[in-house]
Order: C-alpha cells, then structure tokens, then sequence
C-alpha cells in the first residue's frame, strides 16, 4: 500500500479503524487498572461501554470496506457487550431498591469464596452478606 497516494477519505476510514482499535486496546487497561486497584478481578460499565463504542466503529468500517468477516465478528461482540451492560444495570436496579450504593462494575467471584465479591468501591449492605440474603428475581 503506498500511504502517498491515500485520498482523505480513505484516511478518514483508517482513522476510524485505528480508533476503534484503540478503544478495544483501552478497555483491557482500564479492566486491568480497576482489577489491580481492587485486588481481585473486576469488569467496570467503562469496559462493555469501551466494548459497544469499538465494536460500532469497527462495524461501520467494515460496512465502508465491505467486509462480512470483520461486520460477522463485530455484531456477534456488540450483542455479548450489550447483554453485558443490561444484566450489569438490571443487577444494579434490583440492588438499589435496597440499599443506597451504586453499582458501577462486577467483581468476578472466586469459586473458592462463600461470600459474593464487594462491587466497586463500596461493600455489600449488611442485608447481602451470603448469596441466600439476595433478592431473588421473579420470572
């Protein structure tokens, strides 16, 4: 490819291609930076919003370059990260029904624990300390 002989429209598109790029480049340092400053895995909202934005930018790049691999791949990441941030923010609706905290990301619970992991910044409320203490959702 010769880069001198690009027209500013295929620049634009490159540009879109490497910022989606660097979006999903993005999101692991911040689930990365959250998990270190917890101490224990965590995936934050910012994680599947960094998701969904890459994962739209990445598929308007490959609509421009007509490319159903890369759109494939895409809408079957978009509909992961949106499901995603829907059972993240139904978690949080239920939760803050009963207590005052938001819930800004989930902590992955170790298989060894018998307690839920903390969310965020802030602890459980005293009412969700064993998993059995969880509201339960109706059908």
């Amino acid at each position: 490819m010769d880069w001198t002989q690009l027209t500013v429209d295929e620049w634009i598109w490159l540009g879109i291609g490497g910022g989606a790029q660097c979006l999903f480049a993005g999101r692991i340092l911040v689930q990365w930076w959250v998990s270190e400053k917890h101490q224990q895995s965590i995936v934050p909202a910012s994680f599947w919003w960094l998701s969904v934005c890459g994962a739209l930018m990445m598929l308007a790049y490959a609509a421009r370059r007509r490319d159903p691999i890369i759109a494939i791949g895409q809408i079957t990441g978009l509909a992961a990260y949106t499901r995603n941030l829907i059972l993240l923010y139904r978690r949080q609706n239920s939760l803050t029904e009963t207590a005052d905290e938001p819930i800004t990301s989930l902590a992955i619970a170790s298989t060894t624990s018998a307690t839920p992991p903390p969310l965020a910044d802030q602890p459980l409320p005293a009412q969700f300390e064993s998993p059995a203490a969880l509201p339960r959702q109706a059908a």
